[in-house]
């Protein structure tokens, strides 16, 4: 290293002292090929898509009934019957309340579609509404309708055959026929589950595709603006299996990417594990020994929880018992004789960043109560 002072000023003395002469460009006697051809699977969605700027695609069916298939999208009163549990915990969760029901999403595609048009929108619709997008309604002014409030209904999720982690909708939809079984035909029953089986390799692809966002060019802006990437900081995380972002302190390992402190060995979990958990089945017939996914997905949204009521609410509250730690720090006291507190908010059960989510709704409130040895709060902050 102490050599470095002594080689940069010879190297400029050689270099005005010489003569001058004609830069040469690098590559210029290179023999002139042929431009290289990008495969599809890296062009940017609008070069090749029906549904861009959205990364969705649509793959080639062969069910002969695929347009009728296509226009039932939304339908998931035909699950119903056999998956009461599943479709009840899925109506109230935020797939359930993607589309234009959600007033946040309504207020956020309105304003997008009178800046940049309603084309521009199909970026949103690959995630929040895929029945409007696949059936070639989102450009039109919306309606009340079952569409137009389906959200991410069953068969678009099962589906989807590959997922990709770009983002933005980035996953490949087939349309199938989910050959409703007759439950007392064990091979009935045996087609309907590998036509919609999600296999477990790649369902965090699957969540993946729409839970990494970005803005940039491809709807009119200048720069490339990401956006939500909770995908990405669960890749970084121990709980995806990553470990080159790790380092031990003490007993405590702690993930540098994230800041996420953990003691002992993280099993590693993915998004259905954490989000998806298992719940009695109440005779679905669905469930697996006895239990059933739930299909609330629960997170940290709760104005969509309090849409669920008091029992939804419950269930966001014990989601989030123990993904973060706080830690309070007596510190200074001003001139009017004023105690100032420090709270440290760590991040230490949750396998991405917290909070999560699209970054202009992320607001967390720290409540902090002081009490005395009686239990009286003096002061709440």
């Amino acid at each position: 290293m102490r050599t470095v002072p002594w080689i940069i000023p010879v190297a400029l003395l050689v270099a005005c002292a010489g003569p001058e002469e004609e830069p040469t460009l690098p590559f210029a006697d290179a023999e002139v090929r042929e431009p290289i051809t990008v495969p599809d699977h890296l062009t940017l969605p609008d070069a090749i898509e029906a549904f861009a700027p959205s990364h969705a695609r649509r793959l080639p069916s062969d069910a002969p009934n695929e347009e009728a298939l296509l226009g039932s999208l939304h339908d998931v009163e035909r699950c119903a019957p056999c998956h009461g549990n599943v479709v009840d915990s899925w109506r109230h969760g935020p797939h359930a309340r993607s589309s234009f029901d959600n007033p946040w999403y309504l207020a956020s595609v309105q304003a997008f579609r009178e800046a940049r048009g309603n084309e521009s929108s199909r970026m949103c619709a690959g995630c929040h509404d895929p029945v409007l997008l696949f059936q070639g309604r989102i450009e039109e002014e919306v309606e009340p309708m079952p569409q137009s409030v389906a959200g991410v209904p069953c068969m678009v999720c099962h589906g989807i055959e590959n997922a990709r982690p770009d983002g933005n909708g980035s996953y490949e939809l087939r349309i199938i026929d989910p050959l409703i079984p007759n439950p007392s035909d064990a091979a009935s029953i045996e087609a309907h589950v590998d036509a919609l089986r999600i296999e477990t390799a790649t369902r965090a692809n699957l969540c993946g595709s729409c839970h990494r966002s970005f803005a940039g060019r491809e709807i009119g802006g200048e720069e490339h603006l990401p956006g939500i990437d909770d995908f990405g900081h669960w890749l970084s995380s121990p709980y995806s299996g990553a470990r080159s972002e790790r380092v031990q302190i003490g007993n405590t390992e702690h993930a540098i990417a994230t800041g996420e402190s953990y003691g002992g060995e993280v099993q590693r979990q993915d998004c259905v594990d954490c989000h998806m958990r298992a719940l009695p089945s109440g005779g679905d017939f669905s469930r697996r020994a006895g239990w059933i996914r739930s299909h609330s997905v629960l997170a940290s949204h709760s104005p969509i929880a309090e849409v669920g009521g008091a029992p939804r609410r419950d269930e966001v509250r014990q989601q989030l018992e123990g993904a973060i730690r706080l830690f309070t720090f007596p510190g200074a006291i001003d001139a009017e004789g004023n105690r100032h507190w420090q709270v440290v908010v760590e991040n230490h059960g949750t396998g991405h960043n917290f909070p999560g989510g699209t970054r202009d709704l992320q607001s967390t409130r720290v409540i902090a109560e002081l009490v005395d040895s009686e239990g009286r709060i003096l002061s709440v902050g």
